[in-house]
């Protein structure tokens, strides 16, 4: 990831004017294809009532999606079996249900993309070994699978083999780079986890200033040299943009200041957000509490911190706050009253809980000095450690309006 984020600022700046473009193949790449196989097998097992896969995990796939045969060789299967298992996977493995069933993301992946996508006059293209016959399956799965991650991919930007099942896949991904090109996109980077692939990509890119990404995952070929190519195993959004990066790009909340010890460390910090959980306490008052007091009741040592003196504090200081509601109902209502008493500036306020009680937020029933501001955006959740908030993420908290 670090050499990718110098590689691509080396590009944005030696071609300011021009479209970029990252592209990334699908299986094994951004997709942990041992989650289909681990599918398909247990399928065979519901479909034919026996138990040959009984408690397989994807853990334990160990060989490329289309070299099964040898990970039956090791189950002791009867000849017979394997032969009928063989052929079962080689009709099902790609079927719709697999398909949408086994979609499961390498971890930090769609991070990775969603900060891309993000940046200005940059793209996102796939190049898959996938032919067109599913092309809508898998713009539809990829799509339901980034939607939380706000991440979309575009059909236009999705290449498709046009051979159809693997034929000839590295023809295809060679004449992807080619076609992008044509269409006037600068690529910089790709990322594949098929050494003989990316030796076929680099040998078409004739501008020579390409990075190859080697996602080092299971793969089906032997690994060789190639020009311009690193070699990974993790997406890390810390790779790509440093803290320091971060700063200057989002703003940070301080989580969980509820209790007057980290209000004066909230106070003392240079972070602009804190971050409020708020209860009603068993005698009916807005308390800051993060456990519910039937999880965790109260004790006689306890000291309940008011809502009203901490957003006087924070109001005090000139600082944000994301107040955080673990009930609906009344508290909703109650809240809006005492931030409309107190005047706290719109860009400065956050309202974050339970869809059903944030859904209240923009009714009719707003305190008259609340009901001209926009409506906060309801959101079902905050993350609890901002520091290793994902940019993506981040970028996303830094408004209280429907526009954040």
């Amino acid at each position: 990831m670090w050499e990718l984020a110098v590689h691509y600022e080396r590009m944005r700046r030696a071609y300011p004017d021009q479209q970029l473009c990252v592209v990334l193949d699908i299986d094994g790449t951004i997709l942990d294809a041992r989650y289909l196989v681990a599918h398909a097998l247990l399928a065979y097992d519901r479909e034919h009532a026996t138990g040959y896969f009984h408690g397989l995990r994807s853990e334990e796939v160990t060989v490329h999606e289309h070299r099964i045969d040898k990970f039956l060789e090791d189950l002791a299967l009867p000849a017979p079996v394997r032969a009928d298992v063989l052929a079962w996977y080689a009709k099902h493995l790609w079927s719709p249900e697999a398909v949408l069933a086994a979609n499961r993301p390498y971890q930090g992946v769609l991070g990775v993309i969603r900060w891309f996508q993000l940046q200005p006059a940059t793209c996102t293209a796939l190049n898959t070994g996938r032919p067109e016959e599913i092309r809508d399956l898998t713009l539809q799965s990829l799509n339901a699978l980034g939607k939380a991650s706000r991440v979309m991919f575009r059909s236009d930007l999705l290449w498709m083999n046009p051979y159809g099942w693997g034929q000839r896949v590295a023809d295809s991904k060679a004449a992807c780079i080619r076609w992008l090109q044509g269409r006037g996109l600068r690529v910089v980077a790709v990322v594949d986890n098929e050494p003989a692939i990316i030796q076929a990509m680099a040998a078409a890119d004739e501008t020579h200033e390409i990075l190859f990404l080697h996602a080092d995952t299971i793969v089906e070929s032997q690994r060789v040299v190639t020009p311009r190519t690193v070699r990974g195993t993790t997406y890390e959004l810390a790779g790509l943009v440093s803290e320091e990066e971060l700063r200057r790009r989002v703003q940070f909340v301080w989580h969980g200041v509820n209790d007057e010890a980290n209000l004066r460390q909230f106070l003392a910090s240079d972070v602009g957000w804190a971050e409020c959980d708020i209860r009603r306490d068993p005698l009916d008052r807005l308390v800051l509490r993060h456990d519910s007091f039937q999880e965790t009741p109260w004790h006689r040592a306890e000291h309940p911190f008011r809502l009203e003196a901490c957003l006087q504090a924070l109001r005090a200081q000139d600082c944000s706050v994301a107040l955080d509601l673990k009930e609906g109902g009344e508290v909703v209502d109650r809240v809006l009253g005492i931030v409309a008493a107190m005047s706290i500036d719109d860009g400065a306020l956050w309202f974050n809980g339970p869809s059903r009680s944030c859904a209240s937020l923009g009714s009719g029933a707003w305190p008259r000095p609340i009901r001209a501001r926009p409506s906060p955006f309801p959101s079902t959740s905050l993350v609890p450690y901002c520091w290793r908030l994902p940019l993506w993420l981040a970028r996303s908290w830094t408004r209280c309006g429907p526009g954040g």
